[in-house]
């Protein structure tokens, strides 16, 4: 696995849990 490939991966795992938090806190409040 080349590192850039790994950060790729690790950037997009972040903003999908982030997509996913927004949507989880927004239809809560």
């Amino acid at each position: 696995m080349a590192p850039s490939h790994f950060a790729d991966n690790e950037f997009s795992a972040q903003k999908v849990r982030g997509m996913l938090a927004g949507l989880k806190y927004g239809g809560v409040a």
